[in-house]
């Protein structure tokens, strides 16, 4: 069942922003990418979690600390070069892995089974997740993977801790378990891509 919903939200996400793949690099998308030589060789990609300054070739736009970013852009041009429609792909299915993890939360929190018609609310969240506008820049605007790629590793910490919490097991084996590791360990993902993930501890 579960495949099946998230090939329903691929499906619609990819005819919604298909015409997107045809958009070529924008703004910091200059110097984050097409100019900045450190991507270009994979080699590089340890130096990314020691120097900040590695994600850009300018200066004063070195002053994040986000290599997971850098790495994917780094795969990105190893794979494609500098073919926009790779790293459009890219944003795109982080995106639809956001939307797909918006369900499984809400079936997680919401239901114990998945009867036909326990999954409505779920997929319909989901599905408008997928297709909002509020979503477009972060999907369309290569840079703002940082924002998207953040999102899924967010997403995807607070659904492993939901399964952690629904756990009935004594405190020792709670800390052991494979849910409360998968979402520490997606955690320090989403704040490997961006600061912003430094929230997710208050909100769960």
């Amino acid at each position: 069942m579960k495949w099946k919903i998230l090939l329903l939200i691929a499906v619609i996400s990819a005819a919604v922003y298909a015409n997107s793949f045809r958009n070529s690099f924008h703004f910091d998308d200059q110097h984050f990418i097409v100019e900045n030589p450190y991507i270009q060789d994979l080699k590089n990609i340890p130096s990314f979690f020691f120097s900040p300054e590695h994600s850009s070739f300018e200066k004063v736009f070195t002053s994040h600390y986000r290599p997971l970013l850098v790495t994917s852009y780094a795969i990105n041009y190893a794979i494609g070069g500098l073919r926009p429609a790779g790293y459009h792909a890219v944003n795109l299915l982080f995106h639809v892995g956001s939307a797909f993890l918006v369900y499984l939360i809400l079936q997680a929190m919401l239901f114990r089974n998945e009867e036909e018609n326990e999954v409505v609310i779920p997929i319909a969240a989901a599905l408008i997740f997928a297709v909002h506008p509020f979503n477009s820049e972060v999907v369309n605007y290569i840079t703002a993977r940082s924002s998207v790629m953040c999102s899924f590793f967010y997403l995807l910490s607070f659904y492993f801790w939901i399964r952690f919490r629904s756990q009935n097991k004594s405190n020792f084996l709670l800390l052991t378990s494979h849910f409360y590791l998968t979402s520490l360990l997606a955690f320090i993902l989403a704040m490997l891509t961006k600061e912003i993930a430094i929230t997710l501890p208050f909100m769960l």
